[in-house]
């Protein structure tokens, strides 16, 4: 099992929350404090593509992510997918929370912030 990490990156003014392993409790802990240093101010993407597991504690921080943004005229969505993470989401009936980015120009770069 691939060890968890969790990384904030800057893509064309969004954040994109990298997740890769398996998420647990420990990975929740340092996916808040990234999501704190984002900020409540733009747009955040997550890229999931890389996930083993993820648990229902990482599910609950992104949708109070996805709650503040909302409140901020702002939104939360995955710009890389995951079946098995998908598959958790529809079996949650909160897949609906996580909509799909719409693909970015082959020419976008992501980078860290």
């Amino acid at each position: 099992m691939e060890e968890p990490t969790v990384s904030l990156l800057e893509c064309d003014g969004l954040a994109v929350v990298l997740l890769q392993g398996s998420a647990s409790v420990e990975t929740c802990a340092r996916l808040h404090a990234l999501l704190l240093q984002a900020g409540p101010d733009r747009n955040v993407a997550v890229d999931w593509e890389r996930v083993e597991h993820v648990n229902a504690a990482t599910v609950q921080v992104l949708l109070a992510l996805q709650r503040r943004l909302a409140q901020r005229g702002f939104s939360l969505s995955v710009l890389k997918d995951n079946r098995r993470v998908r598959n958790y989401l529809e079996m949650a009936g909160l897949a609906d929370y996580f909509p799909l980015r719409p693909a970015a120009p082959a020419s976008a770069e992501v980078s860290n912030a």
